[in-house]
């Protein structure tokens, strides 16, 4: 008998090969990098070796990479919530300077209109704001600062994520939302 499969049929029998392979990947990757640490540990000197920051670099990327996969595989599971922005946004602050002040890098929020509540991801709108946080910090290296800005304006909520680092060159702005692709 052939049957036909249907348009959702595919997406989801895709969803979840592409789901079983990123976690099968995952899984070794995860071990290797808790071995680094415990190397790291166990041997303090290794982050001496001219190799280590590379190796340590590409594991980060590898995951970060698998962390995209999984964002873009599992795109279309929206699941919104009543949220108040503010609030929101002052945890994820307070929870981002935590990390941020070991580089002596500040990061602000400035409200500068009255904001009604928002039907957010909580988990996607999370992600999204700490990639941009993370981005920033990358770019700046140590002491400087990050702004969220966020106001109300013509039916839109605007969010504004700004920082003194030394900008994006030109040549990567084509390219800078196209999943995988990094300019690091």
């Amino acid at each position: 008998m052939n049957e036909q499969m249907s348009l959702k049929e595919i997406e989801d029998a895709y969803q979840m090969r592409v789901s079983k392979i990123s976690h099968e990947i995952r899984n070794p990757v995860n071990l290797i990098y808790n071995y680094l640490q415990l190397l790291e540990k166990d041997l303090p000197g290794v982050t001496q070796s001219p190799y280590w920051e590379h190796v340590t670099s590409n594991m980060d990327f590898l995951i970060l990479l698998l962390n995209e996969i999984s964002a873009l595989n599992n795109s279309d599971n929206i699941h919104k919530e009543s949220t108040h922005i503010y609030m929101f946004l002052q945890n994820f602050v307070e929870e981002a300077s935590t990390e941020l002040t070991k580089h002596n890098i500040q990061i602000h929020l400035k409200k500068e209109s009255a904001l009604p509540r928002l039907d957010i991801d909580v988990i996607k709108f999370r992600s999204v704001l700490h990639n941009l946080v993370r981005n920033s910090a990358e770019a700046i290296g140590k002491d400087g600062n990050i702004t969220i800005r966020v106001y109300f304006e013509d039916l839109f909520i605007v969010f504004k994520v700004t920082d003194d680092g030394p900008g994006i060159p030109e040549e990567y702005l084509p390219t800078l939302f196209e999943p995988f692709v990094t300019h690091k």
